[in-house]
């Protein structure tokens, strides 16, 4: 990113960005935490941003081996959006069983998709840490309760799918032989029907 998008980024009130986001009916102990929750904070990044943005945003996570959101729900009109155009980006290399390497766009790549969700609530239980120890050993490509001390609630993340991608390196210990894609629903799924639907479907 360059010098201004940075200074402008730098300067921007993202308390109130991210209020714009909120329930109506929030509670007041929320609102007087200050404590904004990791993942709140890039999705109003990303509704905030233009296409081209969101592109440069969706690059960069990939690089870092970081789930990208694929279904982004916006709180407050209820909608929830496809974020196919922002992925064009994304440009994933892996091996196949016989050595030879493949590079090509993600939005390309014809790929089984599978999707993880929950019923109810299960605070004890992360998905996300469920994933990424599947994914790897070493790197965490989803979010989850990492920090010491109490997480700040999330705001604006249920309804959420994200998304990532095993990438075979070529070699007999890989846990599969082919690319397969990831999504996962934040939140309990019974209160986001399209989203269910939509991964029941993909």
């Amino acid at each position: 990113l360059n010098s201004n998008c940075l200074t402008s980024l730098m300067s921007t009130n993202y308390k109130d960005d991210l209020s714009s986001f909120e329930d109506d009916g929030d509670s007041d102990e929320e609102n007087e935490s200050d404590a904004i929750h990791p993942m709140d904070v890039l999705l109003a990044l990303i509704h905030c941003s233009d296409d081209f943005l969101r592109q440069i945003l969706y690059s960069k996570l990939a690089t870092c081996q970081l789930a990208v959101p694929l279904l982004l729900p916006d709180p407050k009109k209820g909608t929830v959006t496809l974020m196919l155009w922002a992925m064009r980006s994304i440009v994933k290399e892996w091996k196949q069983p016989n050595g030879v390497s493949t590079e090509q766009r993600i939005v390309d790549c014809t790929a089984p998709i599978v999707s993880f969700m929950r019923y109810g609530n299960l605070n004890e239980f992360s998905k996300s840490e469920l994933l990424s120890n599947i994914l790897s050993k070493h790197n965490h490509f989803f979010y989850w309760n990492l920090i010491d001390g109490p997480t700040p609630k999330r705001r604006a993340v249920d309804g959420l799918v994200d998304v990532c991608w095993y990438l075979p390196s070529g070699k007999k210990d890989d846990t599969f032989h082919s690319v397969v894609t990831f999504a996962n629903l934040h939140g309990d799924c019974s209160s986001h029907p399209q989203q269910r639907e939509f991964l029941a479907k993909a």
